[in-house]
């Protein structure tokens, strides 16, 4: 994703993200294929405030590809084309925090920067009301053109339908990547322990294991995600920044 000339399409499947976040709007997926006015986007810009294109809202799918007016990703708890977070979901921001990571807009001046250049932010909200439709986010970035597939969450229950869902999405081309877990144990976590997934254990700034990471077999890489020095700087809902842990 580095400086290419095709943008690197990374899906957030998670509680849902801060999408109009000055760090993060330039980045956002704009999915043409409901770009119903023929303007070119589906996102506007209306005197200081960013929106879902109105001309594109139509109530229908144009794209065909079974959800309506999913302009810039979709939400699975509202079942509409907004993929902010849930109100009142006390875990609301984790996926905010995750965008920043892998999708803050570089060189813009602002806040903070991401792991690369020419990345693209597909925000898709699962997580919301005791809820989590994980996998159906999974099927619906990977059928829209992810090319990597998030998710940071996660049970010990091992299910074959689940393992059939990332078989299905890596044989789309998707890469899916998911959060060891957060236990300091080596009980294996789904869908990290899922084959064909990525397990991502975390380091602190040392590269020694930070005190909450799971760890164990299922582990593919390991990355900073902070201890005792705070965590990483990311962004979060409301046009904030905050320290977290992942």
């Amino acid at each position: 994703g580095e400086n290419g000339s095709e943008e690197t399409i990374i899906a957030i499947i998670d509680t849902g993200v801060d999408w109009d976040h000055p760090d993060l709007l330039n980045n956002v997926w704009q999915n043409l294929d409901e770009d119903a006015d023929g303007d070119g986007h589906t996102l506007e810009l209306s005197g200081f405030q960013w929106s879902l294109d109105p001309g594109d809202l139509n109530g229908i799918d144009n794209g065909g590809n079974g959800f309506i007016d999913d302009l810039i990703g979709w939400n699975f708890i509202t079942n509409d084309g907004d993929p902010n977070p849930i109100q009142g979901n006390p875990d609301g921001a984790h996926g905010t925090h995750c965008a920043g990571i892998s999708n803050g807009v570089t060189n813009n001046g602002t806040g903070i920067a991401s792991i690369g250049w020419n990345l693209t932010l597909m925000p898709v909200c699962v997580i919301g009301n005791n809820t989590n439709n994980g996998y159906d986010g999974m099927i619906y970035a990977a059928e829209n053109g992810a090319d990597i597939i998030s998710a940071s969450w996660g049970n010990w229950e091992y299910s074959e339908a689940d393992q059939e869902v990332i078989d299905y999405v890596t044989g789309l081309g998707s890469i899916v990547v998911a959060a060891a877990g957060n236990n300091n144990d080596d009980y294996p976590m789904y869908p990290s322990s899922y084959l064909g997934v990525i397990s991502v254990a975390s380091v602190n700034v040392d590269d020694t294991k930070a005190a909450y990471s799971s760890f164990g077999p299922p582990v593919d890489i390991s990355v900073p995600g902070g201890g005792s020095e705070a965590g990483i700087l990311s962004t979060m809902p409301g046009g904030l920044y905050q320290l977290g842990f992942g």
